[in-house]
């Protein structure tokens, strides 16, 4: 109980001293200030647990997989890429789904990958996924492409 007091103390302070050395104009809206301490609070995070990460740790370059669950059917080989500053799901991934493909809206934005060559991206959709407890609605850019993994968890 000392332990979790002493942790809540010190998360408390450290929040409160960004709070006071935090600038905020006199034209910053209360709604705009509302919006960025939801962005806070909010939940949309994926966290792992130290026997969750590959050997050799956050530096590992192990590639991270998980499984989810989207309206009773379950994805596996999710592959979480921090580094990767979208989340892609490939057509053939979709329509494996039980999500109507219809609330795609379409695009033609073309991506660059990894490795230089360019992706024209199909539509964008929101899916919702079931990760450990948590329900997220996902959204993501669909392409045709087949990679090794049903879909990519990149930065939201």
């Amino acid at each position: 109980m000392l332990a979790l007091l002493l942790s809540s103390e010190t998360h408390q302070s450290a929040l409160m001293k960004v709070l006071n050395e935090t600038y905020v104009a006199n034209d910053f809206s209360v709604n705009k200030l509302d919006c960025l301490v939801n962005n806070i609070s909010a939940d949309n995070f994926i966290f792992f647990n130290d026997d969750e990460i590959p050997l050799g740790g956050m530096g590992s370059t192990k590639t991270l997989h998980i499984t989810t669950c989207c309206k009773g059917y379950t994805l596996s080989g999710v592959l979480i890429d921090n580094g990767s500053a979208l989340n892609v799901l490939p057509l053939s991934t979709l329509n494996r789904l039980p999500v109507d493909s219809f609330h795609m809206k379409t695009g033609q934005n073309i991506v660059r990958a990894f490795d230089g060559t360019e992706r024209r991206v199909i539509g964008r959709i929101e899916i919702p996924l079931l990760i450990g407890p948590n329900m997220y609605e996902v959204d993501f850019l669909v392409m045709d492409i087949k990679p090794s993994y049903n879909c990519l968890l990149g930065r939201p």
